[in-house]
């Protein structure tokens, strides 16, 4: 069960009571009700009863809320709060049929939901876990459950019109990724792994070894799951024709409601000219399957000078410790291990400042991936000549380093420009000037060193 903050329980139920203002009545007098719900990733949607002539066929405020949540894509619901117009003296209570629908889409998601029943002020609120709620709830008869309930029930079947960086992809049966490049080969998609049904239940998941601090663990995962695929010459990963894509599910929108555990980063964001319209939540925020405990893994569309800037807040909040760097991150570490350089001094440099805590929320991890709102990419050509290649040099021409996919120049020191390409966090470090010796798979044609894999395509700060 997910406790929300004091302020994203007023949130909700004020959307709650604007929800009694839809309330479809047959007659002047009736009592409005209204109902909110809020997904994993902040989304609110509140609707109020549609009643019927007869009142036999109603429509709840309840099942009102969660099937246009459902229906506009974010069925991954944890809360929901209730009121109506005549809820004066005590809180609004949840019908017992609306209890079983609550519950029925419960199991379906695999999220417990949390109810939330109101005065219509919002003065007195309660708070209820739906196995509280609904102690005899029906169930499915035995051995239906399971059937009824789809792998991967909150995306939509069938291929998108256009992939994109941080969408949620089932490029197979049983298996969820992330995009990660749309196009890194004529028509096929390079894919993140996340999650695989581990057939414990219906809904268990596991979670699958990290690509950039566990890569050859995460490839013979691949490999066991038929996914492992050879993209370029010593880089390998997960590639998924475009054909291929079982279903998927758009990087949720992040809305001022799903901010108040992270209120800091919304201060970040404000003052680097960031709107929200402009941010996005990834991986099991975005999939529903995140705990209390998950990352937030955030994707910011923003151009050079903007992501300059919020990096610049980033490290004023460091310094007055509203945000604080992990102290057992497997990426800090795994960046120490590769540079050299301590996490605190990479900070400090505003080289990197991409992974933190917020203390005030419960040490709340936020992890953002910056995206250029106009970098194109041309796909790999894989008939080309192409082959393993290391180079010393300066960097130049880095603005767009801090992003995914990472783009800067090298200037070598036998006096060779070669452009350098990655999908790793190393090069999200990097600064003009800095020197470098860096390892890839390189394309002459091109002049373009690809990088994937942060173990055997280094990037060594000098």
């Amino acid at each position: 069960m997910k406790n929300l903050s004091p302020i994203e329980v007023q949130t909700l139920v004020a959307a709650a009571r604007e929800g009694t203002g839809k309330a479809f009545l047959t007659r002047p007098g009736g009592n409005s009700y209204g109902a909110a719900v809020m997904t994993l990733s902040g989304h609110i949607f509140s609707c109020g009863q549609y009643s019927s002539f007869n009142h036999i066929t109603n429509i709840h405020a309840e099942m009102a809320a969660v099937l246009v949540a459902t229906m506009a894509g974010h069925p991954d619901i944890c809360a929901i709060a209730v009121l109506s117009e005549k809820a004066e003296a005590a809180p609004e209570s949840i019908c017992g049929v609306c209890r079983q629908f609550l519950h029925e889409h419960s199991l379906r998601t695999g999220i417990p939901i949390t109810a939330y029943m109101a005065d219509f002020n919002g003065d007195r609120v309660v708070a209820e876990s739906l196995s509280n709620l609904l102690p005899g709830q029906w169930e499915a008869a035995a051995g239906k459950t399971s059937q009824r309930i789809a792998t991967f029930s909150n995306v939509f079947p069938g291929r998108p019109e256009t992939l994109c960086f941080g969408m949620l992809v089932v490029p197979r049966e049983g298996c969820m990724g992330i995009v990660w490049e749309p196009e890194i080969l004529p028509g096929q998609a390079l894919v993140k792994l996340k999650y695989v049904h581990d057939g414990s239940s219906p809904v268990g998941l596991r979670k699958l070894s990290h690509s950039f601090h566990e890569y050859e663990r995460y490839l013979a995962e691949l490999e066991t799951l038929g996914l492992r695929s050879t993209i370029l010459p010593g880089i390998e990963g997960c590639l998924m024709p475009h054909g291929a894509c079982l279903g998927f599910k758009p990087a949720a929108r992040l809305y001022r409601a799903g901010l108040s555990r992270i209120a800091p980063l919304f201060e970040a964001f404000t003052a680097a000219g960031i709107s929200l319209s402009q941010v996005s939540l990834t991986a099991s925020q975005s999939a529903g399957h995140a705990g209390e405990k998950s990352d937030y893994d955030l994707v910011v569309v923003a151009d050079a000078d903007r992501v300059r800037a919020l990096r610049g807040h980033l490290l004023s909040l460091f310094r007055s410790q509203k945000i604080v760097l992990p102290e057992n991150s497997s990426t800090w570490h795994h960046l120490r291990h590769q540079t050299g350089r301590e996490p605190q001094t990479l900070v400090q440099e505003g080289r990197y400042i991409d992974s933190f805590l917020i203390p005030a929320a419960g040490d709340v991890k936020c992890s953002l991936i910056f995206v250029h709102p106009q970098d194109q990419f041309e796909p790999l050509e894989p008939a080309g000549v192409k082959s393993r290649a290391t180079f010393r040099g300066r960097v130049f021409d880095a603005a767009l380093a801090p992003c995914k996919r990472s783009r800067y120049r090298l200037q070598t020191d036998a006096g060779q420009a070669v452009r350098v390409v990655s999908w790793h966090k190393l090069s999200n470090l990097l600064q003009e000037g800095d020197s470098v010796e860096v390892a890839g798979t390189y394309d002459p044609a091109r002049e373009t060193l690809y990088q994937i894999c942060s173990v055997r395509d280094f990037v060594h700060l000098q």
